[in-house]
């Protein structure tokens, strides 16, 4: 789980705004949705393949909503949640969207599947915004310049470090990828 100071922190960096159309590939029970859709009044998308987490998402948006409307005073923005692959929603030509910002946390997810969002997400027209925990495009790597210039001619590549006690899964610090299609 990524933690609220994650989260505001992530909004920051992708410059996420209610023009944005968000998506969590691989969203479990919604929570990031939740915290992006409140903050940012941004379309939230959400895919999850396991249906049960899927229903669990929607339950308790259905149930978070209200609250949150009669909180902030203001309606709050779509989310929607999809229980499928997220390789079919990211084949679909909406998808490609410039003012979409995609999290992604494929550190869970098989290389092979990573190696398809790479792949797809060069499809990204310019100001696709991507944020990740497995490098897609290995830019450290001296070598990758020369296998794949592709890559960084169409995106910018920033590193990042999150801060301690920011995601629930590790207390120490990690990194996370963000690029932006150029």
């Amino acid at each position: 789980t990524l933690l609220p100071v994650f989260v505001a922190r992530l909004v920051r960096e992708m410059q996420i705004t209610d023009s944005t159309v968000f998506y969590d590939l691989g969203c479990g029970n919604g929570s990031i949705l939740f915290q992006v859709a409140y903050i940012t009044g941004a379309k939230c998308i959400g895919i999850e393949l396991n249906k049960r987490n899927a229903d669990v998402a929607r339950q308790a948006w259905a149930q978070l909503k209200p609250r949150l409307e009669k909180m902030s005073g203001r309606k709050m923005p779509e989310v929607e949640i999809i229980a499928g692959d997220l390789t079919d929603l990211i084949s679909e030509e909406s998808f490609l969207s410039p003012n979409a910002a995609i999290l992604t946390s494929n550190l869970v997810f098989p290389k092979a599947l990573t190696h398809y969002m790479s792949e797809r997400f060069r499809q990204l027209p310019p100001g696709a915004r991507i944020a990740c925990f497995d490098d897609l495009y290995p830019h450290g790597r001296s070598i990758t310049r020369i296998r794949d210039p592709e890559a960084f001619e169409l995106f910018e590549m920033v590193d990042y470090v999150w801060q301690e006690y920011s995601v629930e899964w590790c207390r120490y610090e990690g990194r996370w990828y963000f690029y932006r299609r150029v």
